[in-house]
C-alpha cells in the first residue's frame, strides 16, 4: 500500500496547537481525512488520528496506524509536507506520487515521491 495523494491544510491564526490538518489518499482508493497535525511547546510536530467523541465523553480513534512502523511512515510524509508547507505561501498543498517513484510500500516512502503544489 501506498500513499498516492494527500492533502494538508494550514491553520491560519492558530489559537492552540493545531496547526494544519490532512487528507491521505491509499492507492488511490481510500481517503482518510481529518488527520491533524499539532505542535508541542518544543515546537515538534506530533499526529491526531480522526476521532470521534463517546458518550462517556471521551475519544476513540476512527482511524490509526497498527504498529509504530507504519505511524512513523505517515509522520515522514506528513510532518516534512508541513515543514515544506511553512516554507511556502499559501493555505492549502496538494501532492502527488511522482510516476517511476519505484516504491512499493508505505513504508519505503518519503516526501522526495511527491509533487507538492499550492493551491
Amino acid at each position: 500500500m501506498l500513499v498516492t495523494s494527500f492533502r494538508l491544510k494550514k491553520i491560519e491564526n492558530p489559537t492552540n496547537r493545531l496547526v494544519a490538518k490532512c487528507t491521505l489518499t491509499f492507492d488511490a482508493m481510500l481517503a482518510v481525512s481529518d488527520i491533524k497535525i499539532l505542535i508541542k511547546e518544543d515546537g515538534e510536530y506530533y499526529m491526531g488520528m480522526p476521532s470521534r467523541k463517546t458518550a462517556a465523553g471521551t475519544f476513540k480513534d476512527e482511524a490509526y496506524p497498527v504498529n509504530s512502523n507504519v505511524r512513523q511512515a505517515l509522520e515522514r510524509i506528513i510532518f516534512s509536507a508541513m515543514k515544506q508547507a511553512e516554507q511556502m505561501d499559501g493555505v492549502i498543498f496538494n501532492g502527488e506520487i511522482k510516476q517511476g517513484h519505484g516504491k512499493v510500500s508505505l513504508l519505503q516512502q518519503d516526501i522526495e515521491d511527491f509533487a507538492i503544489e499550492t493551491l
